[in-house]
């Protein structure tokens, strides 16, 4: 799968992304579905750390480049 800049993802990759709500946030890419990426994300005060699917293609920009 491929971000905004059609750079490989894969597992436990640091992303940005556009969160629910229009912010921008950090995560880490947790899974993949047929054309979404899955990404695990602090959120806010609370100490879970809930799940956001997007399409990467979207808005997704992968941040640890190797």
């Amino acid at each position: 799968m491929k971000d905004y800049f059609d750079r490989d993802l894969i597992v436990g990759d640091e992303v940005a992304f556009l969160a629910p709500g229009k912010e921008l946030k950090t995560g880490f890419v947790v899974s993949f579905t047929e054309k979404q990426v899955k990404i695990e994300y602090p959120h806010g005060w609370k100490p879970n750390i809930p799940d956001y699917i997007h399409r990467p293609s979207n808005w997704v920009i992968k941040k640890n480049l190797k």
